[in-house]
């Protein structure tokens, strides 16, 4: 399968393009069509998912997207509180920048880079990213150690545990919580890799996400 390329060649870009992706998708479709067999072995997987070794219920794919759904609106209104001072001091360079945009989109020209120095925006905006990093895996690790799991979790009935157990009624440790916390986020702001880690948890029984994996750890349902 040329798909490991195509995912190579994807995040080679600072941002992958739209065309990488549906290459990828096309590709591993194109790939299941041609082996029924394997999308029948991944939908049975899914279908024998089982509980944890103490009984306690895994949490629904869904349940986890939503839980990280609402975790990204809370993060996000966090960051721009943190930022608000790098947003200020550059608000006329994103104006000067969106306005040349516009004026290169219409006259049928090159629409400029936003890393142009003119624009003084490159630095500012790895500034927000890094803020919104720290901030975003300092609320991960401080909720997974105080009550297992992230507001969006908790709002879902969801609890982040050790692999294999889940009846524990108390938070992560730190290591773990820390290290959750780091490979998700990490792996998040690779794009492909990132959509990979979204999907991993269909197609095992044990409905680990990547960072699962590293970090050894569950999610279950508590209510």
């Amino acid at each position: 399968m040329r798909v490991l390329s195509l995912c190579q060649q994807a995040e080679s870009d600072a941002v992958p393009t739209v065309e990488a992706i549906q290459d990828v998708v096309e590709e591993v479709l194109a790939y299941l069509r041609a082996h029924p067999g394997v999308h029948q072995g991944m939908t049975l997987m899914v279908r024998q998912l089982q509980p944890t070794a103490e009984g306690v219920p895994l949490a629904g794919w869904w349940q986890r997207a939503w839980a990280t759904i609402i975790d990204s609106l809370i993060l996000g209104l966090a960051t721009v509180g943190a930022a608000l001072p790098f947003i200020d001091a550059r608000a006329t360079g994103m104006q000067a920048w969106v306005e040349d945009v516009v004026r290169a989109a219409q006259s049928g020209g090159i629409p400029p880079e936003y890393t142009d120095p003119q624009y003084g925006l490159a630095g500012p905006i790895m500034t927000i990213y890094l803020v919104s990093l720290i901030v975003s895996i300092i609320y991960s690790t401080g909720m997974l150690m105080w009550k297992g799991g992230t507001l969006g979790q908790m709002a879902l009935g969801l609890r982040v545990v050790p692999v294999n157990t889940g009846a524990q009624q108390h938070g992560l440790r730190l290591g773990m919580s820390l290290i959750r916390s780091i490979a998700f986020y990490g792996l998040s702001a690779i794009t492909i890799i990132g959509l990979i880690n979204v999907l991993v948890p269909l197609g095992n029984r044990k409905r680990q996400a990547l960072h699962d994996m590293i970090a050894k750890t569950q999610v279950v349902k508590i209510r």
